[in-house]
C-alpha cells in the first residue's frame, strides 16, 4: 500500500518524509503563481475564518497566501536535491491534468 498526501504544506517537509519514509517517492505538480494565489486565497477566505480570533483585512490574507507561497517554495528548493534520482516528478499542473 501506499500513503498519498496532498497538501502544500507538505511541499516544505522534504527532509522529515525522506528521513520517516526512505523509498518514498515524490510528485511535484507546479502551476502559475497567479493561479497558485488565487485558489490559496480562496481557501483562506471560505475556510481560515473558523480559525481566526478576529477577521483579517484583504491585505493580511494577502501577504498571509504570499509569504506561505514564498516559503513553502524555498524550502522545496532548497530540498529537492535530497530526494534519491528517480524518486522525484515534476510536472506542469496543465499537463498533468490533460494526461493523468
Amino acid at each position: 500500500r501506499r500513503l498519498l498526501l496532498k497538501s502544500p504544506p507538505h511541499t516544505a517537509r522534504i527532509p522529515v518524509f525522506t528521513e520517516l519514509f526512505p523509498r518514498a517517492c515524490f510528485i511535484y505538480i507546479h502551476r502559475h503563481p497567479y493561479e497558485v494565489f488565487q485558489s490559496a486565497a480562496n481557501m483562506a477566505e471560505k475556510t481560515y475564518s473558523m480559525t481566526y480570533l478576529d477577521n483579517p483585512t484583504d491585505g493580511q490574507i494577502q501577504e498571509f497566501v504570499l509569504s506561505q507561497f514564498e516559503l513553502l517554495f524555498d524550502e522545496y528548493v532548497a530540498a529537492r536535491g535530497r530526494v534519491p534520482p528517480g524518486r522525484l516528478l515534476e510536472i506542469r499542473y496543465e499537463d498533468f491534468a490533460q494526461d493523468p
